[in-house]
């Protein structure tokens, strides 16, 4: 059943990005509550908290606007050594967001909106053991469906750069939060001035 879901959504979502018109594009820095690989409640099994992430706006048609990111984990990497050998393992992480924003307003300078949306989570453990005469490298994976639910703004820095505020609640088999800040350089304002130009 999740994944019948999952593949109507990203259908539907497509097909709704494909429709739209590319208006922003940008990146951002994030602060995620983290995921425990295999649910496994452990600091060693964490993701790392920090996220870099890479977005576009699409404007379907106002106050409609469609948001792809890519999110990727700074990797979370504990080790202990000893005299008889040492451990190592690292887990990694990274996510795609697919949200809907609609906005309350369309201010001059701020926008309001409210977002829902899919998080699809891929996470990796790479566990190496070296002790005496054994040594053992293990990779594990792990995936994870999940739905945003969130607010956010947008705030107009200059008319080719807004900066834009976030926070949401991933919610899936473990809740995550989010925190985001990032940037957005406005190319449906640059495309209408290149015009305007020539």
């Amino acid at each position: 059943m999740k994944k019948t879901i999952f593949c109507l959504s990203v259908f539907l979502l497509t097909g709704l990005v494909a429709n739209a018109q590319l208006t922003k594009i940008g990146g951002s820095l994030a602060y995620n509550s983290g995921y425990y690989f295999n649910d496994e409640q452990f600091s060693d099994h964490k993701t790392g908290n920090p996220v870099v992430s890479a977005t576009g706006i699409y404007e379907i048609s106002l106050p409609l606007h469609i948001k792809p990111s890519l999110n990727i984990y700074i990797p979370n990497i504990t080790k202990f050594e000893d005299a008889f050998g040492s451990e190592k393992r690292i887990v990694s992480a990274f996510s795609l967001d697919l949200d809907a924003h609609y906005v309350f307003n369309a201010l001059d300078r701020w926008e309001f909106y409210g977002l829902a949306g899919l998080n699809i989570l891929y996470a990796r453990m790479k566990y190496k053991i070296d002790f005496e005469n054994f040594a053992e490298t293990t990779i594990t994976t792990n995936n994870s469906l999940g739905l945003n639910l969130g607010a956010g703004s947008y705030f107009r820095l200059k008319d080719e750069f807004d900066l834009f505020f976030e926070v949401k609640a991933i919610i899936a088999s473990q809740v995550r939060f989010a925190g985001t800040a990032g940037i957005l350089l406005n190319v449906d304002w640059m495309k209408k001035h290149e015009s305007d130009e020539l």
